[in-house]
């Protein structure tokens, strides 16, 4: 019991019912209609501080180097119209299903085989804890942010 008084809960983290049994990224694919492929995304509101053209560029980069790389960015936002240009333009194959009820978002982490933070070197995004990380660490998917370094 000598930890007990360092453990406290945190009441901004992961759902409990992120920890429900896992499902393979095949099955959740077949059952969200996605392609087979190696499926890098987010889950996030799409503004352009998340970075989501970087993601874009790496998948364009891995998809030149014979990986079938494609997108799945669940939710909405203002930068999406320019997000779906980028990967038009780019040749990746982006599905963007919009905002999805949280009793279903599980099912898009789980879709993915890695989940993507790329986010800008931001005021807001220095103050602002990601939480969509964790839960897809909960679900077992391997998380890659990028750095983005202010240039001075």
């Amino acid at each position: 019991m000598l930890f007990r008084s360092r453990v406290f809960v945190v009441p901004n983290a992961v759902d409990m019912r992120f920890l429900a049994p896992i499902v393979s990224p095949e099955v959740a694919r077949t059952a969200l209609g996605l392609q087979s492929g190696f499926w890098i995304g987010t889950v996030t509101s799409v503004n352009e501080h998340e970075g989501l053209e970087t993601a874009v560029d790496a998948a364009a980069i891995l998809r030149s180097r014979g990986l079938d790389a494609r997108m799945l960015v669940v939710g909405e936002g203002p930068a999406l119209a320019a997000l779906r240009l980028r990967a038009e333009s780019a040749g990746v194959p982006l599905v963007t299903p919009g905002r999805v009820p949280f009793a279903d978002v599980r099912e898009y982490y789980d879709a993915l085989d890695v989940f993507v933070l790329p986010r800008k070197d931001t005021r807001l995004g220095r103050r602002v804890t990601a939480l969509k990380p964790l839960e897809a660490q909960a679900r077992g998917v391997p998380v890659v942010g990028s750095e983005d370094r202010k240039s001075t």
